[in-house]
């Protein structure tokens, strides 16, 4: 019996003003709202020198959820690179790159949520070998 995994993720669509009124900003604000059975924390940051300086990476993929922590300072505090937190927002100069980026952000979250269990699966397990000095 396999373990379904499943998230409410809520994408708010604005539009805010820009340096000129010409020039508007399409921002995209992606919050996973619940979580059944994966976490929260989806979205990877690469570490800044500062908070303000942290930078958007990647949706997480199955190995980051074991690697990466959820929590900034402890990333901070263990030396690591990324971390991982529930929302991100993003602007973009154009209502189409945001649309695009907006269905991107679905299908990653919907791609881990499918590739997570097949991941999970095919590590654990006990399998033995008889290896010699020719197996590789």
């Amino acid at each position: 019996m396999s373990t379904t995994l499943q998230v409410t993720l809520t994408q708010t669509n604005t539009v805010e003003p820009g340096v000129t009124v010409e020039a508007p900003i399409y921002r995209v604000k992606s919050v996973i709202e619940t979580s059944e059975n994966i976490t929260l924390s989806l979205f990877v940051f690469k570490l800044g020198a500062t908070l303000a300086l942290d930078t958007f990476s990647h949706i997480a993929m199955p190995n980051d959820l074991q690697v990466y922590l959820e929590d900034r300072a402890q990333a901070v505090s263990a030396g690591h690179a990324f971390y991982r937190q529930r929302s991100i927002t993003l602007d973009f100069t154009t209502a189409a790159a945001a649309a695009d980026y907006a269905l991107v952000v679905r299908q990653r979250v919907s791609s881990l949520l499918t590739a997570q269990p097949i991941v999970a699966a095919s590590f654990t397990g006990a399998t033995t070998y008889t290896l010699t000095e020719a197996t590789t």
